[in-house]
């Protein structure tokens, strides 16, 4: 994605937090579909990972839940127990480096020099909050998710940002039919599977909608960029799988060439993407200079 490539290219926590949180989601999908039993090494390698994305950004952490899209028969011990143990060391690093954020974050106690919100006030419903910023910003979020650089000044055309998510959409529907069919059995995620996907999904969105609504009060969450989705998005392309469609499709030839056709759209994508970056470059440089 244009966005991601511009993330890898600066200095902050972004690229290693899409990298670590791409990489746990594709741990958790492995265990959950292969057919080994979970070893004490995958324990403490799930463990490693939560705990980097937790020490990376917090919020991530959230995918620590995949854990319960492994079935329970791959266990030798208590599945609950199991969980504890794997999110242990983030929860007590995280309390120990952060202790006040966490006291804030969860309420534990009230600063007696701060003062709550007026209830009676629009804006200190975090939902009302969470629906009015979904309103009047879901185009924004779809751009600066595919593709905003610079400050969030130069976004990509709005167009072709949904185009980009339709065929995303797409690929993510029928991308498993050049597999044989003992391969589809295998990596076609079931119901469950997919209902914890898209709860993980969901609760990520609003886990950062509601870290954001703390950083300025009013009737709409300001700050929250569509970037902050992308580590989340993977779980909901992957509920657009479609078994069904993935059977017929595999019978035709519409997507013979699909992997050919997705590097051919990607290719271009960047390529209209350099301009924007480009334009970034030129006009600092101007600013700067002149």
């Amino acid at each position: 994605m244009p966005m991601s490539l511009y993330l890898s290219s600066s200095v902050s926590a972004d690229s290693l937090n899409l990298a670590l949180s791409f990489f746990t989601i594709c741990l958790f999908l492995n265990l959950a579909l292969k057919d080994d039993k979970i070893q004490k090494k995958d324990m403490i390698f799930l463990s490693i990972c939560i705990l980097s994305l937790a020490l990376s950004k917090q919020v991530y952490a959230l995918l620590a839940l995949l854990f319960f899209i492994i079935p329970k028969s791959k266990f030798n011990n208590n599945v609950l127990t199991c969980f504890i143990l794997m999110i242990l060391p983030s929860v007590l690093l995280l309390f120990i480096l952060q202790y006040n954020y966490l006291i804030d974050m969860f309420g534990l106690c009230v600063n007696s020099s701060s003062s709550l919100p007026n209830p009676s006030y629009p804006a200190a419903s975090f939902f009302v909050r969470f629906l009015n910023s979904l309103l009047i910003g879901s185009k924004g979020y779809l751009i600066s998710f595919v593709g905003s650089f610079g400050w969030s000044t130069n976004p990509l055309p709005s167009s072709l940002a949904y185009i980009y998510f339709v065929i995303l959409s797409i690929i993510s529907i029928v991308d498993l039919s050049q597999l044989k069919e003992k391969f589809l059995k295998v990596l076609c995620i079931n119901i469950k599977q997919k209902i914890i996907l898209l709860f993980i999904f969901f609760q990520g969105i609003l886990l950062i909608f509601f870290v954001a609504s703390g950083w300025k009060i009013s009737s709409v969450i300001w700050g929250v960029r569509g970037r902050y989705f992308i580590p989340f998005s993977p779980l909901f392309f992957l509920t657009l799988q479609n078994k069904r469609i993935i059977s017929i499709v595999s019978r035709k030839d519409y997507f013979k060439y699909l992997n050919f056709s997705i590097i051919i759209f990607v290719g271009v994508i960047l390529l209209i993407s350099t301009y924007y970056l480009y334009n970034i470059g030129l006009s600092t440089y101007l600013e700067y200079n002149y």
